[in-house]
């Protein structure tokens, strides 16, 4: 019994604190997110002004008030046309795209039969007491592309147009959530300070300063990534004559920063599609930047995402794959973080640290 309570004082109350932590953690993403999600981000793009208004208020001796509108008007008008430019390229290129998947489904159907008539005897063997032939295959193949960017682009207006309500009071309550919180952000913090006793102040500014730093470098880390992965995709596209660059690039780079998928899952059948065709120009181009995306980033990425986090691939690796079991697709980010949250808490010594090997 001693022995019991001896470990509960000394590591069991901390795994409880933070397995109670998770819990917390995973709760408010399934349930609380979206009730919060405005002053989340009024939060986090009014620290990120700080710097701006503080310079305008000091240098300037401009009002705190003043500061913060000027600072706001020039930071988000900046934000909102590089966002409307790009969402104006994406949904252009897209509509293109969805004109031309008739096309792409005649060609390689062509290319099918093509094949198909001179190995007769490997397509007898694939599609024997195959319900579903490798043609109808690829037909639900392109049916599922266009009934996937039909509705987006057919009906994509009447639903942005029902939705405006919600997204004009949503954007007013971010907006002046913003505004305060940028001109009161001092005001806020010692506000929160006061709620919490002194002896754990000290220990949630390291807590923080860690979690900022960690979770910091990996969100950098994967954003690197991701840019040399769409301005490798991007320039090679350009020079091999490829249309709607912007978004295949785009596409391949989100898909890319995914673990398991990766760029190969467009370039790879692409290339081989192109040098069935007879393409071998486009196909080396498309299989060279392949190639140039898996050694960039093998290269990177284990300097770079060790450097920023200090997590071992394997675990981080575990932890997507868990985060994916519980949340889905949004597990994928979720479970590195929560990989991240606990290395910290192990460095701040809220969780007792792993014991070191020799190497």
């Amino acid at each position: 019994m001693n022995e019991l309570k001896q470990w509960y004082n000394e590591r069991g109350r901390k795994v409880l604190i933070v397995l109670a932590g998770i819990l917390g953690v995973y709760l408010f993403f399934k349930y609380l997110l979206s009730y919060t999600a405005p002053f989340i981000i009024a939060w986090i793009i009014a620290s990120g002004l700080q710097k701006i208004v503080r310079w305008l208020n000091e240098k300037l001796h401009m009002k705190r008030g003043i500061a913060t509108m000027l600072a706001m008007v020039t930071v988000l008008s900046a934000i909102s046309w590089g966002i409307t430019a790009l969402v104006r390229q994406i949904f252009t290129q897209a509509n293109n795209l969805y004109q031309k998947i008739p096309l792409y489904r005649h060609e390689i159907m062509e290319v099918i039969n093509n094949i198909s008539a001179k190995t007769q005897n490997l397509f007898s063997i694939l599609s024997f007491n195959s319900p579903i032939t490798l043609e109808n295959t690829i037909d639900q193949l392109f049916q599922g592309m266009a009934s996937f960017l039909g509705p987006f682009l057919s009906k994509g207006s009447i639903n942005v147009v029902s939705k405006v309500p919600n997204i004009l009071f949503l954007t007013i309550i971010t907006l002046l959530s913003i505004f305060f919180m940028t001109r009161d952000y001092i005001k806020i913090q010692r506000f929160v300070h006061a709620q919490i006793p002194s002896s754990m102040i000290e220990k949630m500014d390291v807590l923080k300063e860690d979690l900022v730093s960690a979770l910091g470098g990996y969100v950098r880390t994967q954003l690197i990534l991701m840019c040399v992965t769409i301005g490798i995709c991007f320039i090679g596209f350009l020079l091999l004559g490829i249309n709607n660059a912007i978004l295949i690039s785009i596409i391949i780079g989100v898909v890319d920063a995914l673990p398991i998928f990766g760029s190969g899952l467009f370039l790879i059948p692409w290339s081989l599609y192109n040098l069935v065709l007879g393409h071998y120009s486009m196909a080396l181009g498309l299989g060279a930047m392949y190639g140039l995306i898996t050694v960039v980033r093998q290269t990177m990425e284990p300097r770079v995402l060790s450097s920023q986090i200090g997590v071992y691939t394997l675990v981080t690796l575990m932890g997507m794959y868990i985060g994916f079991k519980i949340l889905g697709v949004i597990g994928l980010i979720i479970g590195p973080i929560v990989v991240i949250i606990f290395k910290t808490f192990q460095k701040a010594g809220i969780l007792p640290p792993f014991k070191e090997i020799d190497e």
